[in-house]
């Protein structure tokens, strides 16, 4: 009996993983079923009686795909006692890099993310209420604290659009990572780098904003 929940446990968990594989290289659309049961190693009809159908996959895949993001980076980790804003922004856009740049599991929540927001699917508005807001709203503090209390909403909506951006071009732009940064190197040479760039860039911007104001139409 214990071998068989074993099988049973093993096979919904490999169907999951090729999903991951699948989805975040191909998008929903382009997902086949049947290329997912292949790299699983599992019958076509161990989707519909662990996942139902394609859609709810889909979405346990967004929801295994965040876990593990925020296990393997957990941005809490960067943190020394007593952190500054400017602190938390560093851990921030340290931690979303790492996930970006990951070749393994890790990597597969940024690469959902950009195609989920290229071609949204029906799932999109249960994903991006339970799992991108509460990223939005992290980020959302931190430029608060850093803009001070006169700030607008919509200031500190613009500014952390800005942030996530630069971080973003990287999830998309392989041949641009390709040429300038080495695809091939090592993500802990490139994050460090990055992480500090995309910091003091963004810092000095909202130094700026801070000094000078802006316009909120």
């Amino acid at each position: 009996m214990a071998d068989s929940k074993k099988t049973t446990k093993n096979t919904k968990q490999r169907v999951l993983e090729s999903a991951c594989q699948v989805f975040a290289e191909k998008g929903y659309r382009d997902a086949n079923i049947t290329e997912i049961c292949n790299l699983a190693e599992a019958n076509r009809a161990a989707v519909n009686y662990y996942f139902r159908d394609k859609e709810e996959l889909y979405r346990q895949v967004w929801r295994y795909a965040n876990t593990i993001a925020v296990e393997a980076y957990p941005m809490e980790k960067q943190l020394g006692e007593n952190p500054t804003p400017e602190d938390r922004l560093r851990a921030f856009i340290f931690v979303k890099l790492h996930r970006i740049f990951s070749k393994d599991a890790p990597g597969y929540l940024p690469k959902l993310m950009v195609k989920e927001m290229a071609e949204p699917t029906e799932v999109f508005e249960e994903i991006f209420h339970e799992i991108i807001i509460p990223q939005i709203d992290q980020l959302t503090s931190i430029i608060q604290l850093l803009l001070g209390e006169k700030a607008t909403e919509h200031q500190i909506h613009l500014a952390g659009i800005s942030v996530v951006s630069q971080c973003v071009f990287f999830s998309f732009n392989k041949a641009f990572r390709q040429r300038h940064f080495n695809d091939q190197e090592d993500s802990q040479k490139i994050v460090p780098f990055l992480t500090e760039h995309i910091t003091r860039f963004s810092l000095a911007g909202i130094r700026e904003l801070n000094a000078y104001g802006e316009e909120s139409d």
